[in-house]
């Protein structure tokens, strides 16, 4: 029995950053790469844990990589035979950055840049999932409440994955 789509399609994008893209310092930025461990996929998002008193992740730089909260059937999409299902999953950039106001900023948006490049209007690379097309939208550029309260630098790229799915009982 298949992983479930979902599952299938974190780990395509866990897999695509690891081995397609190279997350190192632009410039004279004193920021370290981000290592292939550091790109995890987690239950929960960054931002949904914002408010706790303890706020720590062991491996930063680092890329966390989260279901939505929402996955969505458009009545109107898709074919006789199949639907289209949209993933949105949410992909985060967090680092270590005590409060610094300009060091490593050229470094992350670089990296939010190239994860949206390897994702924006494409498919992914994995057969039988039918992903035909994939939205990107920037959210989060900074996380001001994060920065503040906990000294991390978090930006995030939320991807809509839009899968077409045979209908009916497989």
């Amino acid at each position: 029995m298949a992983d479930s789509v979902l599952w299938q399609i974190m780990s395509e994008v866990q897999r695509t950053l690891r081995e397609n893209l190279t997350f190192k310092a632009m410039g004279d930025d004193p920021i370290p790469q981000i290592e292939q461990e550091a790109i995890r996929i987690e239950k929960v998002s960054v931002k949904q844990r914002e408010h706790e008193k303890v706020f720590e992740y062991e491996l930063t730089p680092g890329i966390i990589i989260t279901p939505p909260g929402r996955v969505t059937m458009p009545s109107s999409e898709g074919e006789n035979a199949r639907d289209d299902v949209h993933y949105p999953l949410l992909l985060q950039i967090i680092d270590k950055d005590n409060n610094e106001r300009l060091t490593g900023l050229r470094t992350y948006l670089k990296w939010q840049e190239q994860i949206a490049r390897a994702f924006r209007n494409q498919p992914l690379p994995c057969d039988p999932l039918h992903v035909w097309n994939a939205r990107v939208d920037y959210v989060d550029v900074v996380n001001e409440g994060l920065w503040v309260r906990h000294e991390l630098f978090v930006t995030g790229i939320e991807i809509e994955f839009i899968s077409r799915e045979v209908r009916g009982l497989a």
